[in-house]
Order: C-alpha cells, then structure tokens, then sequence
C-alpha cells in the first residue's frame, strides 16, 4: 500500500489527534503498542518520551513519532495491515467494550474520506474492516491451473474456507457445490452468489435467496450483454476463476480454472465483486 505525502501527513493527524469527534484518543504507550503490530520494537518511557532504535532524538511529539513510523511502512503491505489493526483498535475499545454504531460510520467515512484519493477504500467484510485497492507487492503468488477434474477442484477449496465465499458466475445449476456452499453456511460462514437473472438461472437454478446474500444481475443493452465474469473469492485470500461456470452441463466441457492463493491477487476480484453487487 502506497500512500502519498499529502495522505500521510493527515491519516498522521488522524491517528495522532482523532476525528473532531473525541470518539478516540490513543495515549503514548498504546501508539508504540498499535506499531508493535507491524513489527516495530519501541518503548514509551515518561522522561523521554518515545524511544525506539532508529528514532534520533527523544521528546518527539505524538506526531512525528507517528508520521515517522508511518513512513517507514509506506509502500508495503505492512501499511495495509497497519490501518486494519487500527481501526479494530479504535472499534473495540477495551475500556468502553465497543463504540456506537453512529461513531462507527463517522469514523469509517473520515478515514475513506483521507485514503480514497490514493485509490484504497475500507469495506466491512462480514464483521471485520478491510483495505481494499489494487496493490503489486514482491509476494510470491501460490498458482495452480487445473484442466481436469475441476469440480472437485472448487469443492476442496470451499471445504477450506474460514470466513467468507463470494461467488459471481453467469450460470450456476451445479447441485454439489450448491450442497457445499450450503454447509458452509451452517457453519457460520458469509456466503454471497451473484448470478444472472435470466431463463436458465430461474429454470434450472436454485432458490439463493432463500440461503444466501444473492444478487441477480439483469441483461443488458439490445444484445443483451451479461455478466460472464467467473470467479469465487475465498477469506479474501484465495481466487478460483477462468471459464469454468457452475454448471451441471460444465463438467463435461473442455474448460480450465487458475487457483490463486495471495491477497493480492484476490483483492481485485473481491473490489469487482463489490462492484457488481453495487451496479444493481
């Protein structure tokens, strides 16, 4: 995640001075424990103040000891990572158990308002909130492509999940990974289905929204442009896609999928997704 110096200097005094709204306010030694988070090793002592290995010169304000820390993080997945530990900080207050739901959406809408320009967003995903942008890290991105037995496939990777599944496909008429998404329901896990409101989807289809957070996307325009997106977002973390709908009449074509295990390669579906779901 990449900020500009702009974003850095008032996401700084964001962090530093709070909202306007007094919702939050961290003291000295909570800071040095929010940058523990990602890494740094740093102390708060009374007589001089923040005290860390590379930090030159003691008494430094609030500010600049954040600002320091905040730059030394830019460019990096750990500033992502940062700006989500912060955030669960400030809504779960240890000392006020949780802040109201009005504070709450002040709070998320302040803090897009200071990112939104660089191209980040904060989505709640299911009871947690996320940096969403499209980031390109050195990470290595764990792929594997798969020709045959792609059903199974699909079924082993919803069997993993943890957290949540999104599902976005043209048609979807397959009764096992239909049964799969069900049990993960009933484990507790969000699972969400976008699909494409036409003949096929109603006929042969399966009653979602009597399961799951579904979506219908209508047909389009005088050709009727639908939605041939084919992807499944798993815990943000993991991305089947490629031609492979989920469909009955699927399995015996010759269609292929790419399974991606990184956040960063599965952020962008997870943003289009959302999109998706907005568009309606």
């Amino acid at each position: 995640m990449n900020l500009t110096e702009y974003t850095l200097d008032k996401f700084k005094n964001f962090i530093a001075c709070g909202n306007g709204e007094e919702s939050f306010y961290f003291s000295g030694p909570q800071l040095v424990k929010l940058f523990e988070s990602v890494g740094f090793e740093d102390m708060y002592v009374m007589s001089k103040g923040f005290v860390g290995n590379d930090l030159r010169k003691n008494n430094m304000s609030r500010k600049e000891y954040v600002i320091n820390r905040l730059k030394r993080i830019n460019n990096s997945k750990k500033l992502k990572e940062f700006i989500e530990v912060f955030i669960n900080a400030v809504l779960i207050d240890v000392d006020r158990n949780t802040i109201e739901d009005k504070e709450e959406k002040v709070f998320i809408a302040d803090l897009n308002k200071i990112i939104k320009s660089n191209g980040y967003s904060i989505e709640k995903i299911e009871d947690r909130y996320c940096v969403m942008g499209n980031d390109t890290y050195d990470e290595p991105v764990e792929l594997e492509t798969h020709f045959e037995d792609i059903q199974n496939q699909i079924i082993e990777e919803i069997k993993r999940a943890k957290y949540t599944i999104w599902v976005a496909v043209a048609w979807f008429t397959d009764q096992k990974l239909f049964d799969e998404l069900l049990q993960k329901k009933k484990e507790g896990l969000n699972v969400q289905v976008i699909v494409i409101d036409d003949d096929i989807n109603r006929k042969y289809g399966f009653r979602f929204e009597d399961h799951f957070e579904t979506y219908r996307l209508p047909e389009q325009g005088m050709y009727k442009n639908i939605m041939h997106n084919k992807f499944c977002v798993i815990d943000l973390n993991t991305v089947i896609s490629g031609s492979y709908n989920w469909t009955k009449k699927a399995q015996y074509n010759d269609e292929s999928i790419d399974i991606k295990h990184s956040r960063e390669a599965t952020e962008p579906y997870a943003t289009k997704f959302i999109k998706l779901k907005k568009s309606i």
